[in-house]
């Protein structure tokens, strides 16, 4: 991926991920951000990858990043979001249930439509929800990786935090043992 003065955030995010390790690493960089503070706007505008430090991914746009205890001390009434990557417990105004979750959903939100190509629906964030993972991208992939895939995407995308993973780290964990082949 390459970063030039003509190219926006949009596009340099937008890109396919050229391998698993480039998600992962985009991933950790994106963890390391969110597990100190609710981002609350996690977004592919809001990440810029920068291509002569293939390591070094940036989460910017912070107007929205906060303390969790700045939420449940009710300081806060509203709070900015872009609807189409927020988890449906910000979109519906619930404050008081936005926790590491809310930023997961918008991970996993991002790392889908950097691997399908488009930003999630009502219908993929059921329990029930499928996806095809066609294109070259796929060709010659493992059908195991793609119930993985399948997997991270119900645990993260979900319309129920209680079916998402506790925190960013865990999703972590999960991404690194399916390198891994765990």
């Amino acid at each position: 991926v390459r970063y030039n003065e003509s190219m926006t955030a949009v596009k340099v995010i937008s890109n396919k991920v050229e391998s698993n390790e480039e998600g992962q690493q985009l991933f950790n960089k994106l963890n390391a951000v969110v597990m100190r503070y609710l981002h609350l706007d996690i977004k592919p505008e809001n990440v810029l990858i920068l291509a002569d430090l293939r390591d070094q991914v940036k989460l910017f746009d912070v107007d929205t990043v906060m303390r969790r205890e700045n939420l449940t001390s009710g300081a806060v009434q509203k709070l900015g979001y872009s609807a189409k990557w927020a988890a449906p417990e910000l979109t519906a105004g619930k404050l008081n249930r936005l926790n590491e979750k809310t930023d997961v959903f918008s991970i996993g939100a991002v790392l889908f439509s950097r691997i399908l190509g488009r930003s999630p629906d009502s219908e993929d964030l059921s329990c029930f929800a499928s996806w095809t993972f066609a294109g070259s991208c796929f060709d010659g992939v493992n059908p195991a990786m793609t119930h993985d895939l399948s997997e991270i995407f119900h645990h993260t995308i979900a319309a129920n935090p209680q079916r998402r993973y506790e925190s960013a780290e865990e999703l972590a964990i999960r991404l690194t043992n399916e390198r891994k082949g765990k």
